[in-house]
């Protein structure tokens, strides 16, 4: 199914095959991804301060929302409930499609600033930590603060106009995919339930599966989310390496 995703003319029109992957390796709601912004996300091996709270490593801050307001048009707000507010551990093709994707960004701002800015005199001596920093810590890049800081502001999945994308326009593209390869069950809340259940596999307590995906109470989580079966300590291991067998990602 991701290769399809990936390689589908539509898919990728649509930008559906990242925020697909974001979804099954996060268990977010579809408004909680498409809230997501870059500041919200560190992808280094240390922790980072946004806006006075600490993002571990490797992990995305959930704090959003994003809904469609009867005269206002999409608005982002502060979450579904008080417990959607998380960290949520980010898997390693989360973090590889990410960086990635990252690196496109930052790309595409530091060619608008050599085109407004063809002699490199704004901000020459500013320097920021680069979301996408390898093991050696983050990496340092001279950017213009002016450009960089609007960037960080950005929706990682953000419409074709650069705005806050639409989760029911995400709902109808998925359902496109999904009728053309025969698989009309799995909805994005699939996703969801499906990250749960890997957790569950995993020994996760239901506490700590309520915490990734946002919920109050584990018996919520218990009740709508964790499938049945025998428990497999491996699970998560094995789907990453599957992730990355199917769609011919290095190990």
């Amino acid at each position: 199914m991701d290769r399809f995703v990936v390689e589908s003319c539509y898919s990728s029109g649509a930008d559906l095959p990242d925020l697909v992957r974001f979804l099954l390796g996060t268990g977010c709601r579809i408004g909680e991804a498409v809230a997501v912004r870059w500041k919200d996300v560190n992808l280094t091996d240390k922790p980072v301060v946004v806006d006075g709270t600490e993002i571990p490593p490797c992990s995305v801050w959930i704090n959003g929302n994003i809904v469609n307001v009867k005269g206002k048009g999409l608005v982002r707000h502060g979450g579904k409930t008080e417990n959607a507010v998380r960290m949520v551990a980010l898997p390693e093709f989360v973090v590889t499609m990410l960086t990635v994707r990252w690196l496109i960004v930052w790309s595409a701002a530091q060619a608008e600033r050599l085109r407004v800015d063809p002699r490199g005199t704004l901000d020459q001596a500013d320097r920021q930590e680069h979301p996408a920093g390898g093991a050696e810590g983050t990496v340092q890049v001279e950017r213009g603060q002016a450009f960089m800081a609007n960037r960080l502001e950005e929706s990682v999945f953000p419409s074709r106009t650069l705005g806050w994308r639409n989760p029911n326009n995400v709902r109808r593209g998925w359902r496109v995919i999904r009728e053309v390869i025969g698989l009309e069950w799995v909805t994005p809340h699939v996703f969801r339930r499906t990250a749960a259940t890997l957790l569950d596999d995993a020994k996760l307590t239901a506490r700590q599966i309520a915490d990734v995906l946002g919920h109050s109470r584990p018996s919520t989580t218990q009740d709508h989310y964790l499938g049945r079966g025998s428990v497999n300590p491996a699970a998560a291991a094995a789907l990453d390496s599957a992730f990355r067998q199917a769609s011919r990602m290095p190990l």
